[in-house]
C-alpha cells in the first residue's frame, strides 16, 4: 500500500472510532434506556424460525456490504466511511444497552459487523488503487466468515429478544 492509501486509510479508521467514542457518550433523551438505533435491530426478525432468521440475518448483511463496496468503489470510499461510522455509533450506544440488559452476544455480532464493514471498506480501496484480485479474494472470503459467525450470533440474540 502506497503513503495516500495509508492516510486515506488512517483517516477513516480515525473517523469511526471518533463515532465509536460518539455512540457510547450519546444520549438521546433524559429518560430513554433503548436507543433507537438498536430498536432497529428488531426489525431484522422475520419468523419464529431460527434457520429463517439466520438466513435473513446473513444474506441481509453480505447483500448490504456488496452494495457498499461498489458504491465505495466509486465514491473513493465516502459510502464506506460514513456507513462504517453508523456502525460504529451503533456499536458504541450498544455498549451501554447491553450492560443494562446484560445481552453480551449482540455486542460481540455488532463488532463483528463492524469488523466486515471496516474490511470492506479497505478492501473496496485497495482495489481502487491496487486492482489486486487474489488479495480481493482472501478479503471477501474473510468478510464472509465474519458475517458468517455474526449472524449465528444474531440468531440467537434475536432468539433471546
Amino acid at each position: 500500500m502506497n503513503r495516500k492509501n495509508k492516510i486515506i486509510t488512517i483517516s477513516q479508521l480515525i473517523i469511526v472510532g471518533a463515532f465509536f467514542i460518539w455512540g457510547i457518550f450519546f444520549r438521546a433523551e433524559s429518560n430513554s434506556i433503548l436507543p433507537s438505533n438498536v430498536l432497529g435491530m428488531l426489525t431484522k426478525v422475520q419468523t419464529t424460525s431460527n434457520w429463517q432468521n439466520f438466513l435473513w440475518c446473513f444474506s441481509n448483511n453480505l447483500a448490504v456490504l456488496f452494495i457498499i463496496f461498489w458504491l465505495n468503489y466509486w465514491t473513493f470510499g465516502a459510502v464506506g466511511t460514513i456507513w462504517c461510522a453508523n456502525s460504529a455509533f451503533t456499536l458504541g450506544a450498544l455498549i451501554k444497552f447491553s450492560i443494562i440488559s446484560k445481552l453480551w452476544l449482540s455486542v460481540i455480532f455488532m463488532l463483528l459487523e463492524l469488523v466486515a464493514s471496516v474490511l470492506m471498506m479497505i478492501a473496496s480501496m485497495r482495489q481502487k488503487f491496487e486492482k489486486n484480485y487474489k488479495k480481493m479474494l482472501i478479503y471477501f472470503l474473510i468478510i464472509a466468515v465474519t458475517l458468517l459467525v455474526a449472524a449465528i450470533l444474531e440468531t440467537i440474540v434475536l432468539k433471546n429478544m
